[in-house]
């Protein structure tokens, strides 16, 4: 029988531990089904049950370091290879990540505690689930991912992100997970009813019932466009040379990719647009520079417009080095830019430069971008608006929302992750940005200098033959296709979760009032 205090600290450590390795091995391309995340939601539940305010705390603290710090453990390469941090510095950094986003776990955890919900009460668990979704998703997050992301492994499951975003699919999962291990508590003490089954149930079958319904209704419907795209992955190696990289890559350059852009319009003279990944040399945006003429000239001889990655320099006032994705058009030179708006701390920018100038001679080679703007809108010739979004951009669902404009569109990301040196960076980062291609119902383009990259339909589904290999050059032509409809989580963000922030906190506020109340009566008495 389960009792509140009958768990050892030891066997809560090791449900939480349990917690961590299933959260691990269901993430995508680890070896189990995404849907094993639930058991890893049900275990950090049933850990938290019974304990005291700082203890819960602390336990949750401990659940959100066992996913995190394994998970971004690939970031001590970048650091290295990128700002030239010793092992031990990346290392510090990649701990204070960790615990940054693992806080959001105990203040969750802490709440659980001090309001004393019991998961084996249906309305409890609820309450418990939408605590934690509210608290992961209005977190401040450098990588944001939770729960909900492993089921993007399942389409069926996922459909729902088009109504409320990852928030309405994260509070599904953590019901679902904390109903769950409620019931399981209900039994051991026979105090189960119908209640607690039943919303399971309907929690389960409104997931299936709705992605059925969506998947059918994109498989019919009609393509508004159908865009062919060449896609060329150079893999340009960073000074950090690898030993499974082919020899022949290992001088790779721009060159290299205007060669094989070249070679991939005589394959297929049908492109609509080519596309290369941020690599780890830029393109220069200035017209009288090398790169610009260069890529000027090679849209007019294939007679097709090409999307690269660049850095622009801006004399203006209030401006200055931005990373920037450039559009080059056949006749016309460049003819669009998108200046990245979410720069990476510590690589592109340096948090707090103006307060603690200190920090530039410790970090000197981190960069120094500057943000653009929002609305920065690139279109393809036969009209399909194009979202760009450069690294780790796309890892954020109102930046890519914005970007898109309210549009059928196609989402492209173009990242470089040679800096990190592991293909779990590439891993993580589809993982995650897969969600943008539903929340929009656009296909999302992710390409990488390295590989590891992916095509996703409008369903969030993996187009066949879109993944590319890792640490190879090589290119290929893919289609894809933008449906009319715009889903509501689209055309006005996240109603779901702040609809769900005020409930959360009426029903918490009600049921403190409630237990200090009780607890005001018997200190009278």
């Amino acid at each position: 029988m389960i009792q509140r205090s009958a768990l050892s600290a030891l066997a809560r450590a090791g449900l939480l531990a349990g917690s961590a390795v299933l959260f691990h091995l269901s993430f995508p391309e680890g070896p189990l089904p995404g849907a094993f995340v639930l058991i890893s939601i049900a275990l950090l539940g049933l850990a938290l049950q019974g304990l005291t305010i700082g203890a819960s705390a602390a336990a949750g603290l401990l659940a959100g370091l066992g996913y995190w710090l394994p998970s971004l453990g690939w970031v001590v390469s970048g650091t290295e290879a990128w700002l030239g941090f010793p092992w031990t510095l990346g290392s510090l950094m990649v701990l204070g990540l960790a615990v940054l986003h693992a806080v959001p776990y105990a203040l969750f955890s802490g709440t659980v505690a001090a309001l004393a919900l019991r998961l084996e009460r249906p309305a409890e668990a609820l309450l418990a689930a939408g605590l934690l979704t509210v608290a992961l998703s209005f977190s401040p997050q450098v990588v944001p991912g939770h729960f909900a992301y492993a089921l993007l492994a399942h389409p069926l499951l996922a459909q729902v992100v088009d109504i409320g975003g990852m928030p309405l699919l994260l509070f599904f999962s953590t019901s679902i997970g904390f109903l769950a291990v409620g019931m399981l508590i209900a039994v051991s003490r026979h105090t189960l009813t119908p209640v607690a089954p039943v919303l399971l149930g309907l929690l389960v079958v409104t997931l299936l019932a709705y992605g059925s319904l969506r998947l059918d209704a994109l498989e019919r419907a009609a393509p508004e466009h159908s865009t062919r795209l060449g896609l060329v992955q150079p893999n340009i190696p960073v000074h950090v040379r690898r030993d499974d990289m082919p020899m022949a890559d290992r001088n790779n350059d721009i060159d290299t990719a205007i060669a094989q852009t070249r070679d991939l319009h005589k394959t297929d003279p049908d492109l609509d647009l080519v596309i290369w990944p941020e690599a780890a040399m830029t393109l220069q945006a200035a017209p009288q520079s090398w790169g610009h003429r260069a890529l000027a000239a090679l849209a007019d001889e294939i007679g097709v417009p090409i999307l690269v990655n660049g850095t622009e320099h801006r004399d203006d006032p209030g401006h200055g080095t931005h990373n920037v994705a450039l559009l080059f058009e056949p006749g016309a030179g460049l003819s669009g830019t998108y200046r990245k708006r979410k720069l990476v701390p510590f690589g592109e920018y340096l948090p707090f430069e103006a307060q603690l100038p200190w920090l530039r001679k410790r970090l000197p080679h981190a960069s120094r971008f500057s943000p653009g703007q929002a609305e920065q809108s690139l279109t393809v010739p036969d009209g399909v608006p194009l979202a760009p979004t450069i690294c780790f951009e796309s890892l954020f669902a109102n930046l890519v929302r914005e970007n898109l404009s309210g549009q059928a569109g196609i989402i492209v990301n173009i990242s470089n992750h040679a800096w990190f040196g592991s293909p779990r960076a590439a891993d993580a980062h589809r993982a995650i940005a897969r969600a943008r291609s539903l929340e929009n119902r656009s296909p999302l383009v992710m390409l990488h200098n390295t590989g590891g990259g992916a095509v996703f339909d409008a369903a969030g589904r993996v187009v066949p033959g879109s993944e590319t290999p890792q640490w190879r050059s090589t290119t290929q032509s893919i289609v894809v296709h933008t449906v009319a409809e715009r889903p509501f989580y689209q055309r006005h963000g996240d109603r779901f979760l702040q609809g769900l922030a005020v409930l959360v906190l009426l029903a918490g506020l009600h049921r403190g009032w409630r237990r200090l109340g009780r607890s005001t009566r018997y200190a009278v008495r």
